[in-house]
Parts: structure tokens; sequence; C-alpha cells
């Protein structure tokens, strides 16, 4: 988190773009830094808090740190995609943050290989219109949003790509996102390996 704090004069050039701090052991204590230098920078597109294919190395910004990001994607309006990848997020900051999606511009977000349950799911596709891609890979989203996904409306969202890999999603949970967003929705990719599909037909897996 003290690194965060010797950028101070670097996060002032308000040209930059893209802002990568992932695998840098960022706490919640790190929040504060981030509502002080990231805020302001009217250019920045990318942020990567997540973690880096060859580290071990892991930020831990935690639920405590949700009204942070919620505000982040409010204020940077020119925020287009931000990476949570490991940051030991849970039901409760998922519900905070994505209060902040529904007026912001923010068109990708990756949360993958957090603690995002199906109702983490539910919440960020209802608050979630404006994004074009959303990754939830690698969380603990399950069977038990039929019912939700029976009724939402797909033709409300802008959502073009879809990852919900190697959760713990059943055919049953499967197929009712798949009879639903094929009639309504924009979504042209969905990443569904690694769930336990064993009813569906591979080929048509396969295609996804």
């Amino acid at each position: 988190d003290y690194g965060l704090y010797s950028f101070k004069d670097f996060f002032k050039n308000s040209k930059i773009k893209k802002i990568n701090l992932s695998s840098n052991l960022i706490t919640s204590n790190g929040r504060f830094q981030i509502k002080e230098y990231f805020y302001k920078l009217d250019n920045l597109k990318i942020l990567n808090l997540g973690i880096s294919k060859s580290s071990f190395a892991k930020n831990n910004l935690g639920n405590e740190s949700s009204d942070t990001l919620r505000d982040l994607i409010l204020n940077c309006k020119s925020l287009e995609v931000l990476i949570l990848d490991s940051n030991n997020l849970s039901q409760d900051g998922i519900f905070v943050l994505a209060d902040g999606l529904q007026n912001s511009f923010l068109k990708e977000l990756t949360i993958k290989n957090n603690n995002l349950n199906s109702n983490c799911f539910e919440y960020l596709l209802k608050k979630g219109i404006n994004l074009t891609k959303l990754d939830l890979s690698y969380n603990k989203i399950k069977d038990g949003s039929e019912m939700f996904l029976a009724n939402f409306s797909f033709s409300n969202n802008q959502l073009q790509t879809l990852n919900l890999a190697y959760n713990n999603i059943t055919s049953v949970f499967f197929n009712s996102l798949t009879n639903n967003f094929y009639k309504n929705s924009k979504i042209s990719k969905l990443i569904i390996k690694g769930n336990k599909l064993q009813d569906v037909n591979p080929d048509f897996i396969s295609q996804l």
C-alpha cells in the first residue's frame, strides 16, 4: 500500500490511459490512495488491479474497498476496463460495487477468482446494463438462478461476452440461461467450460 503512495507524483499525469497494478499486494488500506489519485485521471481507460499470470502475489482489496471501487467507476468517466481478479471480493462487496455500474461508462468488468455466488451473478447482470464484457470465471456460481434467468430481459443489456468458466454450473442453469438470451440478447460469446454440464451436447458447448 505504501507503494501506491510512492507513485503520487506519477499519477498527477492526467494523460495516463492504462495502469497495471496487478500482483502488488495492495490491501483495503490502499483504497484511500485509489480514491485520491485515480478519480482525477481524465483519460484513464484501463485499470488492472488483478493478478499477473506469472505471479503468486495478489492484491487483496476485499469488501472494505467496494465503496471506493463503486465511486471510482462513477467518477472516472473515461474508465472502460476494470480488472479485479483475486481480490477476495464476495457478495457484500459486489452489491456495493455494482450499484455504480448503471450510471458509469465502464464496458468491461473482470472479477475472476473471487468468492462470487449466484446472487452476485444476478445483481451484476441487472446493474451492468452498459457492460459489453463480464468475466466471472473461477468463482462459486451455481444453480439457483433459473427463475431469475427465465424472467430477466437481456434485451435491455449491451452484454456481448459472458465468461462463466470454472464455476459450479449444471445443465439446469445452462439451459435456463441459453433459452433466454438466445431469444433477446446481444451475447455472441459465452464461455462455459469447466462446469458440470454432463447432460449438455458437447458439440454445442464447443461452439460457445
